[in-house]
């Protein structure tokens, strides 16, 4: 949903709405509350301008300006999965995305490419069901710090994230049989790498133009990532062309596609 999403644009809007409610408390005290000066009605709306755009507009925005200031162009607090959909459906020429399983993305993901008149071709790069990082994911996952060696764990934990770990492996290898059996495969229109390395984030590439990074929080679904938005720029090296190339060498890394 758009309203986990924040940009500059969505900032006018909402500043706009805290002068003319600001605007509304002038009238309110000037012109209703009897007895009341122009001085006195000025200060206290003046109070509340501060106040929402202290507890709402400069808390809500105050990461979003840094992270400008370094070059992205969009910010989303979380990534509902309905999000997948609308960034699909931008796409007008490649779609790239890498990921531990897809698993909460891949029917959206299948549906649009599927119905695209406009994506040639899809790169993906999914976690191999028999990568060792695979424990180190999901220990991640239940909010085990990256520092803590698995055998240091209990037993139980080390119990429940084995057994999670089985279950994401089956899940990885229901997910690649899914998309070798659709007809965007068989049609040579999507390609498959596995990756062997622990992912910290999920990542799509739209067009080679603009990156969607998802920051993997410890102890958090990936579907909750607070995501960054950057742009390819045209004149200068961007935070865009650093995910760029990390996406370029772990497609090397992969080696060849899944046949």
């Amino acid at each position: 949903m758009k309203t986990h999403y924040i940009s500059i644009k969505q900032f006018i809007w909402e500043f706009l709405a805290n002068v003319f409610v600001a605007a509304v408390i002038y009238i309110i005290v000037e012109f209703v509350i009897p007895h009341t000066t122009v001085v006195l009605s000025l200060a206290i709306s003046l109070i509340v301008f501060l106040g929402i755009f202290y507890l709402w507009l400069y808390r809500k925005y105050a990461a979003y300006f840094k992270f400008n200031n370094a070059g992205g162009v969009g910010y989303y607090t979380d990534f509902p999965v309905a999000e997948n959909e609308a960034v699909l459906r931008s796409a007008t020429h490649t779609v790239c995305y890498a990921g531990i399983s897809a698993k909460t993305i891949l029917p959206h993901f299948m549906e649009v490419c599927a119905n695209s008149a406009y994506i040639s071709h899809v790169h993906f790069i999914l976690m191999s069901p028999e990568s060792p990082a695979l424990i180190d994911q999901i220990a991640f996952l239940n909010g085990i710090p990256l520092t803590t060696k698995f055998a240091s764990l209990t037993h139980e934990m080390q119990e429940k994230i084995n057994a999670q770990v089985a279950v994401e492996r089956q899940v990885i290898a229901a997910n690649l049989a899914v998309i070798k059996n659709s007809p965007l495969f068989q049609h040579k229109k999507i390609s498959i790498h596995l990756s062997s390395t622990f992912m910290p984030f999920w990542m799509y590439i739209i067009d080679n133009e603009k990156i969607y990074i998802g920051i993997l929080e410890e102890g958090k679904n990936g579907a909750h990532s607070p995501v960054l938005v950057f742009s390819r720029t045209k004149f200068s090296p961007s935070p865009f062309d650093l995910f760029f190339n990390i996406w370029t060498k772990m497609l090397d890394n992969a080696g060849k596609p899944l046949a």
